[in-house]
């Protein structure tokens, strides 16, 4: 079984069959792997490199994207479909411990996006030029996010996003070339 199988049969377990339970323990794992991996030299933890990034990501998009709100409303998501009976006020405490709003970033110029938010963005793209992406998610991105989106990907992720949507490349090919072109 090769990697790219294994990685798709532990998301698919994650996304579509895990409990609430069997998620909190998933949860506490990655945390604990997360901290443990990304806690360096300079001390800086996964809280610390998700507010840098989410700073980076804001200014390389401009100021009208959102991508603090954006991550709220797709964790909101989440959260709304594995536990459908979450009050608004459990939903909205949760989010605030998680992510906490905050104010504008500082303009940081020419920094690459991180793999895993390019990842999410092609998802969206692909979604909507499929004809795929719910109306409520839609609404809840910035006005031309798409053109925004389209330029801040790299060449290569265009190359296979136009390739895919041409019918050149099936879904799972799509997706192997484009996790292999963004170095994951």
């Amino acid at each position: 079984m090769s990697k790219e199988d294994k990685l798709y049969r532990v998301l698919d377990y994650i996304l579509n069959q895990a409990s609430s339970s069997e998620l909190e323990v998933i949860t506490g794992a990655v945390n604990r792997r997360t901290k443990d991996f990304f806690t360096g030299p300079g001390g800086i933890g996964p809280k610390g490199m998700a507010q840098s990034m989410a700073k980076r990501i804001q200014s390389q998009l401009g100021a009208s994207f959102n991508v603090g709100e954006i991550s709220r409303q797709i964790v909101s998501d989440i959260i709304r479909k594995q536990e459908p009976g979450i009050t608004d006020r459990e939903l909205d405490v949760l989010l605030d411990k998680w992510l906490p709003r905050r104010g504008k970033a500082s303009p940081e110029k020419n920094v690459p996006l991180p793999p895993d938010v390019m990842i999410t963005m092609i998802s969206q793209f692909v979604s909507y030029k499929q004809g795929k992406m719910p109306a409520e998610e839609e609404k809840e991105l910035p006005e031309d996010w798409i053109n925004k989106y389209w330029k801040a990907l790299p060449e290569s992720a265009r190359v296979l996003i136009t390739s895919f949507l041409n019918g050149d490349l099936d879904e799972k090919k799509f997706w192997a070339e484009i996790v292999a072109s963004l170095g994951q």
